[in-house]
């Protein structure tokens, strides 16, 4: 799977002036220039049964273009492992799905910029909430100088994740996958279980 995101719903994530604090570097090389995003995946997705859902890591990697006078020039490569939970059911013969993100962690795989602060990514993913970075939850937040120009690249990674990787997968599941039937049998009232490690 490969997909190319120009559009994202903050539109400034993919310019290079939103990313002056965060790789000065890259704004200093390409000022004011468009940008645009590359996601493939990397390897398999690792399927976990619980006892409750059903468990999804997808490993992809993110590189970031700029567009310059027509020219497409890639800059950087983030390596994106995501954990998400997958709900199941039984759509007619077919088994369909939805994943909800639950987390994910990040680490630079090459750059012509300079380097990302993806050690911070790392650290305030489980804490962003968009507004505010919090060490503590529960604590009124202090937000340190570093982690303030390392939001730029968690807005992009997560933004990517949520509003594009993830529900370009739920169009697929949402089809479903033939399940094997016998001819003149077919699905009726059918109800997941749930067992580690298989489901019935």
């Amino acid at each position: 799977m490969q997909i190319i995101i120009d559009e994202l719903p903050d539109q400034n994530l993919l310019n290079t002036a939103e990313w002056r604090f965060v790789v000065p570097q890259l704004y200093k090389r390409y000022p004011n220039d468009d940008m645009q995003i590359n996601i493939s995946v990397s390897s398999l997705p690792v399927i976990q049964v619980g006892y409750q859902d059903i468990g999804a890591t997808l490993s992809v990697d993110i590189t970031i273009d700029v567009l310059e006078g027509g020219e497409v020039i890639p800059v950087a490569c983030i390596s994106v492992d995501v954990s998400a939970s997958c709900g199941v059911e039984i759509l007619g013969n077919n088994i369909a799905g939805r994943l909800t993100l639950q987390n994910f962690s990040a680490y630079l795989k090459w750059s012509k910029i300079g380097k990302l602060h993806i050690h911070l990514i790392q650290v305030m993913a489980a804490n962003y909430d968009g507004n505010s970075l919090s060490a503590n939850r529960g604590k009124a937040p202090y937000i340190y100088p570093t982690q303030t120009r390392a939001v730029g690249s968690l807005s992009l990674i997560s933004s990517t994740l949520k509003t594009v990787v993830l529900p370009y997968l739920n169009l697929q599941l949402k089809n479903g996958f033939p399940l094997p039937t016998i001819d003149g049998y077919g699905f009726q009232n059918t109800i997941i279980l749930y067992n580690y490690p298989w489901i019935s």
